[in-house]
């Protein structure tokens, strides 16, 4: 059987096919790139998303700690009784009180020891991790230093608290809830720095979920255009070869 030469036709349904294979091959590199930026931004929402709940887990371990505080404090407060009772009574607020400082002194400790927080902490002054309204309130030494040092401090505090009730019964326990709404004082700003720390992840997260929403819409329109790119080039060539053999 004589076979027909590709002729001027065949030329073009070869340029054609070539073409729609060419196509083919970029827009699966372009897949793979976008799959590069989908692996990237799935990292990304991986790491703030363990930000966030870490954030999340300090914030309900400040507020459990604060909570059971204000509960000793409240019982401390209600323990006037007689002179008779008195060192009844006082032992009783020794021993609420320790609990108190050891519970800050633990919490800080664990806090503090972490390290994704310490490499956020100590590059911030104390300035840095409070509200503008606050920030009125406190000394300007206070807002200048370091905060990590600050909140050694506020913990080295909490275990003085607990060595002095360990070895001393006050006659007057003002000064140690004063020490107590001190160290709450810089508690309540952890709280405060997780809480933002918390809603910017969040909204970080939103904003990196509506991406990889988009980035996936785009992957699977480009795999379209392939897979249509595709099916013409084998289709010029089925008719190049349909015309050959005919």
């Amino acid at each position: 059987m004589r076979r027909k030469k590709l002729g001027n036709y065949g030329v073009i349904l070869i340029i054609l096919a070539g073409f729609f294979q060419l196509i083919t091959l970029s827009l699966d590199q372009y897949v793979i790139q976008i799959e590069e930026n989908n692996r990237t931004i799935i990292e990304k929402i991986s790491n703030h998303s363990n930000e966030k709940n870490y954030s999340l887990e300090n914030n309900r371990l400040i507020g459990s700690i604060m909570r059971h505080s204000f509960f000793e404090n409240l019982i401390i407060s209600a323990m006037d009784f007689d002179n008779k009772y008195k060192e009844y009574t006082d032992n009783t607020k020794r021993y609420f009180y320790r609990n108190i400082f050891k519970s800050q002194h633990e919490l800080l400790g664990g806090i503090i020891s972490d390290v994704n927080i310490r490499d956020n902490l100590c590059n911030n002054t104390f300035r840095d991790i409070i509200p503008a309204e606050r920030a009125k309130l406190v000394p300007e030494k206070i807002l200048k230093l370091e905060t990590c040092k600050q909140f050694e401090y506020v913990k080295k505090k909490a275990l003085d608290g607990v060595s002095y009730l360990d070895n001393y019964v006050p006659k007057d326990f003002s000064g140690t809830q004063i020490n107590v709404d001190y160290i709450e004082y810089f508690l309540d700003a952890l709280l405060l720095y997780f809480g933002e720390t918390q809603n910017k992840k969040k909204n970080i997260l939103y904003e990196l979920n509506n991406e990889l929403h988009l980035i996936n819409q785009k992957k699977q329109l480009f795999l379209l255009f392939s897979l249509v790119s595709q099916l013409l080039s084998f289709l010029f060539l089925l008719i190049l070869f349909r015309r050959i053999l005919k």
